[in-house]
């Protein structure tokens, strides 16, 4: 009986203290710069590394270093043309009758030119837009296109974009990643 509750009471208590410890040392262990920047020690190969980087990495990397903020919306993967402002991940219960679809999106806006998506990628222009889409959302979240076995995410994109008119600019409303997650009522 006591070998059982040391067991029970002792191995917890011991991957507690483990990780405790582990999580510092891990921490000192990582390192900011490129495998290949550490392997190759010199100071050209970090030079060239960080011009190689995106805008928005460099961007970031120095005002880490600096020790300040960005206030810029976060503009993740290629972008080729420019024209494509990533508004973040966004979750919409869609109410059924005998379940909730949880819909979780990447939501990105195509713009008509890169100017003016650089002008949303601003910090308040681009929540305004993001909170247009999400109001927008909720309020299509009540409409049989939302409450079908799968959506239509043209039909949606559709939708969104012409909540969005008032935004100057605005192509069209793009969803990056789309998953839909039906959860029964209790």
């Amino acid at each position: 009986m006591a070998k059982t509750l040391l067991l029970y009471a002792g191995l917890p208590a011991l991957s507690v203290v483990g990780g405790l410890f582990a999580g510092p040392m891990l921490a000192d262990a990582r390192s900011d710069t490129p495998p290949a920047v550490v392997e190759a020690g010199d100071h050209a190969a970090a030079t060239q590394a960080e011009a190689e980087a995106p805008q928005n990495e460099r961007t970031y990397a120095a005002a880490a270093k600096e020790g300040r903020a960005v206030a810029t919306l976060a503009n993740v993967g290629p972008d080729v043309s420019g024209r494509v402002v990533r508004l973040g991940r966004m979750t919409i219960p869609v109410h059924r009758p005998n379940t909730v679809s949880y819909v979780v999106t990447d939501i990105g806006v195509s713009m008509r030119d890169p100017d003016m998506a650089e002008a949303f990628r601003d910090i308040e222009s681009g929540m305004l837009l993001r909170d247009a889409i999400l109001t927008a959302l909720s309020e299509a979240a009540s409409l049989p296109m939302m409450k079908t076995v799968s959506i239509d995410t043209d039909a949606l994109s559709a939708f969104l974009s012409e909540r969005l008119s008032d935004f100057d600019g605005v192509e069209d409303v793009l969803f990056l990643t789309f998953y839909k997650a039906d959860v029964p009522r209790a």
